[in-house]
C-alpha cells in the first residue's frame, strides 16, 4: 500500500516537473481563482437566502397586523359575511402568503384559504398548537408561520394564522 502511494506521488512529481514554470503558475492560478469564485458564490447565495427569509417574515408580520386590525373591526361590527371576501382578496393579492386560517375564540374554524374545511379540520390541532403540516404535503415552512391572537377590548375574539 505504501509503495503504491509512493509510486503515485513520484509519478505525479515527474509529471509536474515536466511542465514549464509558466504552465505550472497558470494551472495553480486557475485552480485558486476557481475555488475563490466557488466560495464567493456560495457565501453570496446563502446570504441572499437568509435575507429573503427575514424579509418574508417581516412582510408576513406586517400583513398579519394589517389584516388582524381589519378583521377585529369587521368582527366588532358583526360583519362576518364580509370576512371571507376580504381575506380572499388579501390572499390573492399577496404572493408571499401561502395560507390564511382564522379561528374563533373557542378554537372553531371560521375561515381558511386555500385549504378546504375538511383539510383544516383534519389538522385543526396542528394549527392551534403552532405546529406545521408536513412540508411535503402543503409546503408550509416554520420560519414564516405567523400566529396573531385577535383582541378586542381585552377579550380574545379569534386567532389569525398566516
Amino acid at each position: 500500500m505504501i509503495l503504491n502511494i509512493k509510486f503515485v506521488l513520484s509519478t505525479l512529481n515527474r509529471f509536474w516537473l515536466n511542465f514549464k514554470v509558466q504552465t505550472q503558475l497558470i494551472l495553480i492560478l486557475t485552480i485558486v481563482i476557481s475555488l475563490s469564485i466557488s466560495v464567493l458564490s456560495s457565501v453570496t447565495i446563502n446570504t441572499i437566502q437568509e435575507k429573503s427569509k427575514v424579509t418574508e417574515l417581516r412582510y408576513t408580520r406586517d400583513i398579519g397586523m394589517l389584516l388582524g386590525t381589519n378583521l377585529i373591526s369587521l368582527i366588532n361590527e358583526n360583519r362576518y359575511y364580509d370576512i371571507f371576501p376580504f381575506c380572499e382578496r388579501f390572499y390573492k393579492n399577496s404572493p408571499s402568503l401561502k395560507y390564511l386560517v382564522i379561528n374563533t375564540d373557542e378554537g372553531n374554524l371560521t375561515y381558511s384559504i386555500p385549504f378546504s374545511l375538511n383539510e383544516v379540520n383534519q389538522y385543526s390541532d396542528v394549527f392551534i398548537t403552532k405546529k406545521n403540516l408536513p412540508d411535503h404535503e402543503y409546503n408550509i415552512s416554520p420560519e414564516t408561520t405567523f400566529i396573531l391572537k385577535l383582541y378586542s377590548n381585552t377579550k380574545q375574539v379569534g386567532t389569525l394564522i398566516l
